[in-house]
């Protein structure tokens, strides 16, 4: 019964851990601009070499954004230098300026 009740409070201190963290996350995510959150995706995704499979129906989706707002973003991190969009394919034009830009979210 004591074996039991010392693995039940362990898994009870490891969910209430991964809720306090996933609680920060969303959070922290909460206060980017929909700019903000476009590059942290673009960059998951390209740190995961998946890059190439991202479409703007699932960014919009992961982003929470509309289309609309997405494609204003979209272009100005276009114009800005910091990615391309061609033939409905995403491509990073420098990883290390998407990650100076997202320095702050990135180091917490």
């Amino acid at each position: 019964m004591k074996i039991d009740f010392n693995f039940n409070l362990y898994i009870i201190k490891q969910l209430a851990s991964k809720l306090i963290l996933s609680s920060e996350t969303v959070t922290r995510l909460s206060l980017l601009t929909v700019k903000d959150r476009i590059l942290l995706s673009i960059h998951n995704h390209y740190k995961i070499g998946d890059l190439e499979h991202l479409t703007k129906q699932t960014l919009s989706s992961e982003v929470c954004a509309p289309i609309r707002s997405l494609n204003r973003s979209i272009a100005q991190c276009i114009d800005e230098g910091l990615i391309n969009y061609r033939d409905k394919k995403f491509s990073v034009y420098s990883i290390n300026e998407i990650e100076k830009y997202l320095e702050n979210f990135l180091s917490n």
